[in-house]
Parts: structure tokens; sequence; C-alpha cells
């Protein structure tokens, strides 16, 4: 295996939403499309200097805490961090945009996390609330009021962040054509 990078690193969770009613469906076809889901991803990382970890678990606590941001979103849906959304707001990606759902209780963990989701131009931005406990209120308590509408804006342009879910592939892509443009 490679070395593995040090400081600041990003972790991508994904999950095959609806995956034991896929099972259900598809039978033995399903290990081809698991196949294919981690066949897609592992060229991604390979394109962009990524690394595979684990397939079915990994331990520490940062990773726990982006595996409980990923598990509050839905299908298509690409959440972030607020360390993620951070080093994504500092490069101006056209088209890419940041969305600031605020602070979110996850499971198994005391302190509210701030989570943004990603939003890029074309692709589904809209998607029910997360699943997540009850919202924190402003004196970091829980509260049964609704959250306050969220905060978009373009990614390095802003002091805070957004976000919105996308495809993997559409997503690279988007990338790859902005690095393009840079060059």
């Amino acid at each position: 295996m490679a070395e593995l990078p040090t400081g600041t690193v990003t972790f991508l969770f994904t999950d095959m939403e609806g995956s034991t009613r896929l099972l259900k469906e598809l039978g033995g076809r399903y290990a081809e499309v698991l196949a294919e889901h981690r066949r897609i991803l592992r060229a991604a990382f390979a394109d962009h200097g990524g690394h595979e970890i684990d397939t079915q678990g990994y331990v520490g606590l940062g990773v726990h805490r982006a595996a409980r941001i990923c598990a509050a979103g839905h299908g298509g849906q690409v959440l972030l961090s607020r360390s993620t959304a951070g080093v994504v707001e500092e490069d101006e990606i056209p088209g890419v945009f940041l969305r600031d759902l605020g602070e979110q209780r996850l499971k198994d963990f005391d302190r509210p996390e701030r989570i943004y989701q990603l939003l890029i131009e074309g692709l589904p931005d809209e998607f029910p609330p997360l699943k997540t406990l009850r919202p924190m209120s402003s004196n970091g308590r829980s509260s049964s009021s609704k959250s306050l509408e969220p905060q978009i804006f373009q990614a390095g342009r802003s002091p805070s962040a957004s976000r919105t879910f996308t495809t993997r592939r559409a997503f690279f892509a988007r990338l790859d054509a902005s690095d393009s443009q840079r060059c």
C-alpha cells in the first residue's frame, strides 16, 4: 500500500441506499452492482491520489464522525463536516456551492457538528431533512423548533459554507473540468 497522507485528510463514506431492497430484487446479481460501485470508487481514488483504507469499517473518532455525517444524508446527497467545508471553501470552483445545514446532533457524540451540503449546478440539491437527532437550540440544548433557513454561497467566496448531494462520477467530472480550466 502507498504511504498514507498526513495532515488534514478527507474521508469519503459511501452507502448504497436501499441495499437490502436491491439485494432482494437482484438476488445473485447484487454482487455485480456492489463490484461496480467499488470499481467506480477505486478509479476515482486512483485518478485523484486517494487511498482506500477499508471497505467494511475503520476505527477512529474522526472516522466515526464522518460515518455519522454520511448516515445523516440521503441518496445522491454529499455532506461535509465543518473542517472539510473549510478546505473546499478555500478554492473557488465554478458551479460549486456550499449550503450550511446548521449544527446537528449526531448519534453517540456529545457536541453538535455543523454540517454542509455540497451543491453542484445541474444536479439535484433538494432533499428531505437530515436523519440526525433533534436539532440544537442556540443554548446548546435539544430543540423542537424549526431550524434556520440554510445559507448558500459559492465555494471560495464566503465565510460560511453550504453543500449539496451529487453522484461521485459527476462530482469528479466537475473537479476535472475545473482543474483543466485553471491550467
